[in-house]
């Protein structure tokens, strides 16, 4: 392919600087907090409302970290992990630790809550269904299962707080995965460039 002088593909480059900027831009959006602050109505089927003093910079800040969970966007997890896997100048510190933060990504969504309770027969659905729903705000786009379990805890006022601790679980995972991301993609492009 071709080089930019500095042993990295232009492609990949260019991948790991928007990774870079878009993670950087994150660190200072409402995201940040730890935990993730969020004022939240949600009754489906109408989508989540976020509301608040700092609604317009949270969505503006889920609207880019959504991008590091779309297959189809270049600074995604999944486009990372396949584009990339066949630039042998990338260090194999930096696949494997690509490999490693999507893995645990992976595995931080695909939990439930720690507290086993059921709402009308359904356990609570997992982080990632939660954040999937409230992304795309649209129940319909889950799988049969958590899409009922969800509208049956959103409905409950008790549990539908739990529901919004779970999204501030997810997004706090997608905003730490995405700094460790930005961490892994500077210390290439220096390591690169020696």
């Amino acid at each position: 392919g071709e080089r930019n002088g500095v042993g990295v593909r232009y492609s990949s480059r260019q991948a790991l600087e928007q990774v870079i900027e878009r993670a950087t831009r994150l660190a200072s959006s409402p995201l940040s907090k730890d935990p993730v602050d969020v004022a939240l109505r949600w009754s489906p089927p109408d989508p989540p409302q976020v509301s608040g003093a700092d609604a317009i910079s949270f969505q503006a800040a889920v609207r880019l970290a959504r991008q590091f969970l779309q297959a189809n966007e270049a600074v995604s997890f999944e486009a990372l992990s396949t584009k990339l896997a066949d630039d042998s100048d990338l260090s194999p510190a930096f696949q494997r630790d690509l490999a490693k933060l999507r893995r645990k990504l992976e595995s931080a969504l695909d939990q439930a809550p720690a507290m086993r309770a059921k709402v009308k027969g359904h356990g609570a659905p997992k982080h990632g269904d939660v954040l999937e729903a409230f992304l795309y705000g649209d129940l319909e786009r889950l799988r049969q299962a958590p899409r009922e379990s969800l509208e049956v805890w959103l409905a409950q006022p008790a549990s539908a707080l739990l529901i919004r601790a779970q999204l501030q679980t997810a997004l706090s995972s997608v905003f730490k995965a995405t700094q460790e991301l930005r961490r892994i993609c500077e210390r290439e492009l220096l390591d690169a460039a020696r």
